[in-house]
């Protein structure tokens, strides 16, 4: 009589493979459900903790890597920001589609980074420039008085 412990271990590796497969292309399609993104600064350092906004609610937020994960809850836009740094908009539309080759890198200006550009300007005497920075500055909440950007915008606003 012939054995079937050969027959059994082609059936048990067969069941292996296809579940294996079967597996497989469940975490394939799970992934492309979401878009990763990063988000990063001026100097390309990654900004941790900046939160994606769709309306009030909160949706992902950035590792300290800088790195997220958005699942795209329809076309429309979101917002992606941190208290100290601008809020950025980020509008997805139809062909903005999850896939293997579609992330997203967002890049958010800092208070600091701003002022710093506005008295760049300044000194260049580049005036439209440092008003620009300065109102993107300015719209950036933060706590307490700043001196620098008060004297700043003093020397904008009346560049004499």
């Amino acid at each position: 009589m012939k054995s079937t412990k050969p027959f059994a271990k082609a059936v048990a590796l067969l069941a292996c493979v296809f579940a294996a497969f079967a597996l497989g292309t469940a975490c394939v399609t799970a992934r492309f459900d979401t878009l990763p993104g990063m988000v990063y600064d001026s100097s390309g350092r990654p900004i941790n903790g900046a939160e994606i906004r769709s309306g009030d609610r909160v949706i992902a937020a950035s590792d300290v890597n800088g790195r997220f994960s958005l699942t795209p809850e329809g076309e429309g836009s979101y917002r992606i920001g941190k208290p100290g740094y601008e809020t950025r908009e980020l509008p997805l539309e139809g062909e903005t589609k999850p896939g293997p080759d579609t992330a997203i890198y967002v890049r958010l200006e800092s208070r600091e980074d701003l002022i710093a550009a506005a008295w760049d300007a300044l000194e260049a005497q580049r005036f439209d420039e440092a008003r620009r920075n300065l109102d993107r500055a300015l719209s950036i909440a933060e706590a307490g008085p700043d001196w620098a950007i008060t004297n700043l915008a003093l020397l904008v606003l009346d560049p004499s």
